[in-house]
């Protein structure tokens, strides 16, 4: 019996499966489950970040070399983050069955499907 299962709910399963499979513990750091100073870091980081994006803004003529050393930083971090989820995201459909594995790949060819619809729509708008 196949109730209307969407991917956030075929996540959950999964999720609830990997606990199951390698405990608490174990299934918190697969998702990055963060301590509250980690999440304090993280929040000091990210105000960091947004002053020394405002001092390149806000100054009187334009560095280069610091926009540039900014991007630098903050591609790194776009790149450690999507390895990460990228990494969770596997793991997880590893401990998937048979069946949900399925219904993930289909559930993904849907969306990538919606995605170039509305792609081509907007391509369309552009052209006139």
């Amino acid at each position: 019996m196949c109730f209307g299962v969407n991917r956030f709910q075929l996540l959950l399963l999964a999720s609830a499966a990997v606990v199951a499979a390698v405990g608490v513990g174990a299934a918190m750091t697969l998702g990055g489950g963060d301590d509250a100073a980690t999440l304090q870091a993280n929040a000091e980081q990210r105000q960091a970040m947004y002053q020394q994006r405002m001092e390149i803004i806000t100054a009187a003529s334009f560095d280069e070399g610091a926009a540039q050393a900014f991007i630098d930083v903050q591609q790194a971090n776009h790149q450690t983050r999507m390895m990460n989820m990228l990494q969770a995201q596997q793991e997880i459909y590893q401990v998937l069955t048979p069946e949900q594995q399925q219904k993930y790949q289909e559930l993904s060819a849907k969306k990538m499907e919606k995605q170039q619809k509305r792609m081509q729509k907007g391509d369309k708008k552009a052209q006139l």
